[in-house]
């Protein structure tokens, strides 16, 4: 009966799961299969490295996802910089030079459907980190993480971890696994595309 019942939450995860599309949380296509080993991908729980730790609620599903980017810190900053215009999904609505807000919409998410927020981009450590917290959603009650940019083994290269935290405010089975599929396809999103730009503007230099 023990063997029946855990085959029977494997196959509700699996149905559960597969709703998330590639587009739940940041649209497009699915960018994951370009992490390699040439990038050197891979996925980590957050460590006492961290300078700072992010703050919520511990019920709250968590990813991190690591990259190496074959460019300056200063050029993956200005990559990261640039994406909070060049995403048709977010619109940056001010910048002071230190604190990005901005607001992203989600399309056709499974369970709660459309949702937007607005948070915000804080420049912590210039070319180091990047905190970014929830300010307001019609659906979220977490949206929040940080990028940390650290030196790789030449001059030339950057180590480059982004962690996400949501609580996509819904209490179905296995909803922080589900939440956990779908936040770290967005996170490797994003950083793909940040590794695209920023490797560009390497070869320019």
């Amino acid at each position: 009966m023990r063997v029946a019942g855990n085959r029977s939450k494997a196959v509700h995860l699996l149905l559960l799961a597969a709703m998330f599309t590639p587009c739940a949380f940041a649209g497009g296509t699915d960018a994951s299969s370009t992490y390699n080993d040439e990038h050197k991908a891979q996925a980590t729980s957050p460590g006492p490295h961290h300078h700072h730790q992010v703050k919520h609620k511990s019920h709250t599903p968590e990813v991190t996802h690591s990259i190496v980017i074959n460019a300056k810190p200063q050029l993956v900053w200005a990559a990261i910089q640039h994406q909070r215009e060049s995403d048709s999904h977010r619109r940056l609505i001010s910048y002071d030079g230190h604190n990005a807000t901005l607001r992203e919409s989600f399309a056709a998410l499974p369970i709660v459907g459309e949702a937007s927020c607005t948070y915000v981009e804080n420049e912590t450590t210039p070319y180091e980190r990047i905190d970014y917290s929830l300010v307001q959603s019609d659906r979220f009650h977490v949206f929040e993480g940080a990028w940390v940019i650290s030196p790789g083994k030449d001059q030339n290269s950057t180590n480059v971890e982004l962690t996400n935290a949501i609580d996509p405010g819904i209490r179905v089975p296995f909803w922080q696994d589900i939440t956990k599929m779908a936040a770290s396809k967005m996170v490797k999103r994003r950083l793909d595309a940040v590794c695209a730009y920023a490797e560009q503007l390497q070869k320019t230099q």
